[in-house]
């Protein structure tokens, strides 16, 4: 998915910015990516309203 690689890479780089190491980095991707694996978008957005992050409105 190429939103899904885009994404990776912007907190790829966020990660290295905010100081984590390549072993951290690589803990959190595999993580996230678990995450989209298992979520579907419509998945995805309901967790994010309800989480309280969304400001503004909607998706």
């Amino acid at each position: 998915m190429k939103a899904n690689g885009a994404i990776m890479h912007l907190l790829d780089m966020l990660f290295l910015e905010i100081g984590y190491n390549d072993d951290q980095i690589r803990q959190l991707v595999l993580a996230i990516y678990s995450e989209f694996d298992i979520k579907s978008v419509p998945e995805e957005e309901d967790i994010y309203r309800e989480s309280g992050l969304l400001r503004g409105g909607k998706i």
